[in-house]
């Protein structure tokens, strides 16, 4: 027991520390936090220390000019300008976080009781909050004052309190319901969860971010709309004061005694932005996914890794072509998960020569999409990227700014496997094909429509001319991947990325793209990688194949190879197996890969294969393989037991 006690303890050390890495890694949060703890300290001993000059009448030193005495000066009454705007922050401060609070208290349970109610209550709900929101935020204060009929601060408190909960009943509202649908809510309402837990396990943790934003946000219009009350009269009555009656009585004054105006004017707005700022902070560091991800690059060293390093061999030491267009040596790509950094991508190495096919295969979660990510600079803001090497046309991509843009816009095209979501549905095809050669090339207007007319006739897309006129679901998907083609092309790139670029198309038309990419290679002899999960077609288009699984190449072998059936990987024999074969009887049942692809943020010691490997012995489970030349099928696996075989 005792052990399991100091266990969670130290795990909730550990997560308070990862939260206040991640909040101080956000600059404009620590500076908010910063205004905010000087302000509450104000707060906390300004009355104590300054009261008496704020409240001490001197009408034979009114309107002073600032002095060492008076910072700030002097009302016309004779008090101390600077001590009553510290004063006044116990109220101003208080009254927001409190008004804050008040909405917050309302609002969320209303957007989330709207979020959850049946179909016509939802609508109901929606538009009345809807309605709440079209009138501006201090117009509903000043008539929610008027409709209590008793002014003062509880009645401000009230006003302001209820004023602000449509905004995070709308805000609540929102976000419940675009989560409502997912498969983690729907499992959880099928194993018998109860609504009210189902909101507070599986509901609020996930809009909590957002909320915190919101609430915080709102602390700065609370302390906005007191102000506006007590500027107005029907606030803050004296002897009480706050910044908003400072204010009025300040520019009822201005011309004589300036700073009586500005000063809680400042103050107001510094209050309000400090706010909305610390909400943005706070809403980050308690965000476990950005915990790892905060500070950019992991630690060589970084325990958390250990294990998932081996040797690789050293790129820059092999002997390979000068005209190589695409050098990858040693990339790595990190996610967080479960409070760490965790590799999806781990010591990718390899590279693509000018005018070659290379092709990427293995199952979904297998690390195809985001070694293409990484390699073009698109990875998710959560991942970190490092490598020894990576290098497009002899430049290297791994430092940021407008160098690695250029460096990209000249080289390097993308083709998506989903044009209809890669296009933008508001903008005409000529559009999109012609912004990024203006924009990277300074290519004139009549000149990029004469290259994006070109490069359509190119893709075989009929009719060009009209076809830039035209939007994104006025085409066909096989038209669409066309125009995705062409848009890769407008630039000239040495290297084209094409990640499963026949999967949403039906299957006469993957045929014409397969033949649109070979005949791109012929023509253009541009370079392409090509990612796939139909082994098959690799096959048959590529000339050199890289098998991933778990986050690595663990085969590298020829295309002409891999169609013979000579791969030495047990993964890569079981891939070739699982393709559907016409010889086959109906009887014979289809060959599928026995168990799942792992989790890589447990993945099993030794090779990642080793569980769903039939072939594994014991040193599978002990130590990972580094790919190997076999001679016996000239190609080069990750694999013990290929190695023991050609030994």
């Amino acid at each position: 027991m005792s052990t399991s006690k100091a266990r969670l303890e130290e795990n909730h050390a550990s997560a308070l520390a990862q939260t206040w890495r991640a909040f101080i890694a956000s600059p404009t949060g620590v500076a908010a936090g910063v205004v905010f703890v000087i302000l509450v300290a104000l707060a906390i001993v300004g009355p104590i220390v300054w009261g008496d000059p704020a409240t001490h009448l001197d009408i034979f030193n009114g309107r002073r000019s600032p002095s060492w005495q008076h910072l700030l000066g002097t009302d016309p009454a004779g008090r101390d300008i600077l001590a009553r705007v510290v004063v006044a922050t116990r109220l101003s401060l208080g009254m927001g976080l409190a008004g804050a609070m008040i909405s917050a208290v309302i609002g969320i349970p209303i957007g989330i009781a709207v979020a959850v109610a049946g179909p016509r209550l939802r609508d109901v709900g929606g538009r009345l909050i809807d309605l709440w929101l079209s009138f501006p935020y201090l117009l509903v204060v000043i008539f929610l004052s008027a409709v209590v009929a008793n002014v003062g601060t509880l009645s401000a408190l009230f006003a302001v309190g209820l004023a602000g909960a449509p905004r995070l009943a709308r805000v609540t509202n929102t976000l419940a319901t675009s989560i409502g649908g997912r498969e983690y809510i729907l499992a959880a309402s099928a194993a018998g969860i109860g609504g009210p837990r189902v909101l507070l396990r599986h509901v609020l943790p996930n809009i909590a971010e957002a909320l915190c934003i919101s609430v915080f946000g709102l602390v700065g219009s609370s302390i906005i709309g007191f102000s506006s009350l007590s500027f107005l009269g029907i606030g803050v009555q004296p002897p009480a004061f706050d910044w908003g009656q400072l204010l009025t009585l300040g520019v009822q004054d201005i011309y004589a005694t300036p700073l009586a105006a500005m000063a809680p004017g400042v103050m107001i707005a510094a209050a309000g932005v400090a706010s909305g700022y610390l909400g943005e902070g706070l809403a980050h560091a308690l965000n476990p996914l950005l915990w790892t991800a905060s500070r950019g690059q992991a630690r060589a060293d970084s325990p958390t890794l250990a294990g998932f390093r081996d040797p690789v061999p050293d790129y820059s030491a092999t002997d390979r072509s000068a005209e190589e267009v695409l050098v990858v040596d040693g990339l790595t790509v990190r996610l967080p998960m479960d409070g760490r950094l965790v590799p999806v991508v781990d010591s990718v190495t390899f590279g693509v020569a000018r005018g070659e096919i290379v092709g990427i295969v293995g199952e979904s979660g297998s690390g195809k999409t985001m070694t293409a990510l990484a390699i073009s600079g698109l990875v998710p803001f959560t991942a970190t990227v490092s490598a020894r090497r990576l290098e497009l046309n002899r430049h290297s991509t791994l430092s940021g700014g407008r160098e690695r843009e250029r460096i990209f816009a000249a080289g390097l095209g993308m083709i998506f496997q989903d044009p209809m979501s890669s296009l933008n549905p508001a903008l005409r095809i000529g559009t999109q094909l012609k912004e990024g050669a203006r924009h990277s090339r300074g290519i004139g207007s009549g000149a990029v429509t004469d290259r994006a007319i070109q490069r359509l006739r190119e893709v075989h897309v009929s009719v060009p001319e009209l076809r830039l006129r035209q939007y994104p679901h006025e085409l066909s998907g096989g038209m669409r991947q066309r125009v995705m083609i062409a848009m890769a092309l407008m630039n000239e790139p040495s290297l084209i990325i094409a990640d499963e670029p026949t999967s949403s198309i039906d299957v006469t038309i993957q045929a014409q793209i397969v033949a649109l990419l070979e005949e791109i290679n012929r023509s253009r002899h541009a370079s392409i990688v090509l990612i796939s999960h139909d082994i098959a077609l690799v096959s048959s288009i590529c000339s050199r194949v890289l098998v991933m699984y778990a986050g690595r190449i663990v085969e590298e072998i020829s295309a002409r190879g891999l169609a013979a059936g000579e791969a030495a990987h047990p993964y890569t024999r079981m891939l070739l197996s699982a393709v559907p074969d016409l010889s086959r009887s109906r009887e014979e049942p289809l060959v599928n890969v026995p168990g799942q692809s792992p989790d890589f943020a447990n993945l099993p010691a030794g090779c990642p294969f080793n569980k769903r490997c039939p072939l594994a012995v014991d040193k599978c489970s002990r130590d990972r393989p580094e790919l190997f030349p076999i001679r016996t099928f000239n190609t080069r696996a990750a694999c013990w037991v290929a190695q023991d075989a050609v030994q």
